[in-house]
């Protein structure tokens, strides 16, 4: 994987500033006036191994879920519209969006956040539709989630 350029800058910039250990001269006293000790540059050798390990482990991170919390207000439809905000779940996973309505267990996806919004909200549309069309064979459970959609959207 490609390093930063902020890494590279960094390891330019050391090189113009210190000069190799083998030139460094002793100062009086015994000590290395100003200059870093050798266990110091020991471990500024071993830079790259640890920026290597950084770089891996923010791959890792990135795909690590993580979710974001928002309201929607509308559902982008002529035919639909929200009584009230919704609170919607936004999390990406392997480069995927996903959002998730709470209260309606229902699920959108997309490359982007917008995607998947628009993905979800084409998904209550669909759920609304659905059970409104065949309410009278709905067993009690998808009643109850009619009940609730009907309580959130409204018709135009």
């Amino acid at each position: 994987m490609k390093q930063p350029s902020i890494i590279r800058e960094t390891f330019t910039i050391k090189s113009k500033i210190m000069p190799p250990y083998s030139e460094l001269t002793r100062g009086g006293m015994g000590n290395w006036e100003g200059l870093p000790s050798k266990d110091m540059l020991t471990r500024d050798m071993n830079l790259s191994a640890v920026v290597k390990a950084i770089i891996d482990i923010r791959d890792k991170i990135d795909n690590v879920k993580q979710a974001l919390s928002i309201q929607i207000y509308d559902l982008d439809s002529s035919k639909f519209s929200l009584k009230c905000p919704m609170s919607v779940l936004i999390t990406r996973e392997n480069g995927i969006y996903y959002t998730q309505s709470v209260d309606l267990n229902l699920y959108g996806e997309g490359e982007n956040e917008i995607e998947a919004i628009q993905d979800l909200k084409k998904a209550i549309i669909i759920s609304y539709q659905s059970l409104s069309e065949s309410e009278k064979k709905l067993s009690p459970l998808m009643k109850s989630k009619l009940k609730l959609l009907r309580r959130l959207i409204d018709e135009i």
